[in-house]
């Protein structure tokens, strides 16, 4: 009986050792979206504006001019 209670332990803690790799895997996922999805096209606009700047020698926007 005592050989039962622990195996039926280890398969729970295994369970719930799996289920937290699961969400910790989950997490990095999210983590790696949410930095393609916000970050990058960040980047890109500064990326824009730095050439803009060089190129240019100001900021211009054509969504923001006024014809």
């Amino acid at each position: 009986m005592a050989l039962y209670k622990s195996d039926r332990v280890f398969s729970v803690s295994v369970m719930v050792l799996c289920f937290r790799l699961y969400l910790s895997l989950l997490g990095r996922q999210m983590a790696a979206l949410l930095f393609c999805v916000l970050l990058v096209p960040c980047l890109i606009v500064l990326l824009f504006s730095i050439v803009q700047l060089l190129v240019f020698g100001c900021l211009v926007f054509p969504s923001l001019s006024v014809a």
